[in-house]
């Protein structure tokens, strides 16, 4: 084989004998496709042991272009999302509801996916202060994509009362409460449906077929995580929803155990001083009523 590539002006080297019908040598990778049909020609086989050269470490370096591409990806993907709002938490209130004050702040531009340094914080917050009169305070702070809404709500002014400063004539006053004797329940059927779906954004992915209207009523739990990556959230939502279907069950109430619940309710209703009072049980059409009467002073 080695007079057949000296004859055909192919050089080779480091020629060695491995075995009787067996021998290895060099040539250049540029030369293989003669070398192979020289090799067919000639009745010989021949493969290729190893490949060396720069030519074949780029060759190794393509095939493996997702081992720098990919960090390289992530690390700019990071950067890109940490830029935008994905997560706002509301904290401070008590009277007003977060759904509400997230409503004004979407009213006023402020929503998940958009832009944080274009946010003028004062601004925003002197507009939802404008629409919302319970509010007395609002302040936002950005740490990345996460923004936290604090908020303080208006103290409400006591009530205003009369001070009786003596006593005066004796005043008579009834009291009242009604409940039906017969009451509806719930019984769970045992079954739990559960739902996936993923939030891109605004984009909804549902992972289930079924549109989710069932023959009975459901209680329905909805759990949602968000992907974060070194502090920072992205717009991707991994929301669960478990449901749990009941049978409303229509029951009939002692009216004896109705009663003295009724008498419970109605004992907290006067806080003033009783002289005297009494109880009068009524049961008629299915409905028990209960009338408290007081004596106390005007």
């Amino acid at each position: 084989m080695l007079n057949i590539c000296a004859d055909n002006n192919i050089p080779t080297r480091a020629a060695k004998r491995v075995s009787e019908q067996e021998m290895r040598f060099i040539a250049l990778r540029s030369n293989g496709k003669a070398v192979w049909k020289l090799a067919d020609r000639a009745g010989m086989e021949c493969e290729v042991v190893r490949e060396r050269g720069s030519s074949v470490i780029v060759k190794r370096f393509r095939r493996r272009y997702a081992l720098w591409v990919a960090p390289m990806f992530i690390i700019a993907a990071v950067f890109i999302a940490s830029q935008f709002i994905w997560d706002i938490e509301v904290v401070g209130n008590e009277r007003i509801s977060t759904n509400k004050i997230l409503s004004v702040l979407d009213e006023c531009g402020f929503r998940q996916g958009i832009f944080g340094p274009e946010i003028d914080t004062r601004m925003l917050s002197d507009m939802v202060l404008s629409r919302i009169d319970d509010l007395s305070f609002m302040a936002v702070n950005i740490r990345g994509s996460k923004a936290e809404v604090i908020v303080h709500e208006r103290v409400l002014p006591p009530p205003k009362g009369n001070l009786l400063l003596e006593r005066s004539e004796a005043v008579y006053l009834q009291l009242s409460a009604s409940m039906p004797l017969k009451y509806a329940s719930k019984r769970f059927t045992g079954a739990e449906i559960t739902q996936n779906a993923l939030m891109i954004g605004k984009l909804r992915i549902n992972f289930y077929f079924s549109t989710g209207n069932y023959r009975h009523s459901c209680d329905i739990i909805e759990e949602r995580r968000r992907l974060t990556l070194f502090g920072y959230a992205f717009p991707f939502e991994w929301r669960t929803r478990r449901m749990r279907p009941w049978i409303e069950e229509v029951g009939t109430l002692d009216s004896e155990k109705a009663a003295a619940m009724l008498k419970a309710r109605l004992s907290d209703r006067f806080d003033g001083e009783v002289i005297e009072e009494a109880y009068k049980t009524v049961v008629s059409g299915g409905t028990v009523t209960v009338i408290r009467s007081i004596k106390t002073y005007e």
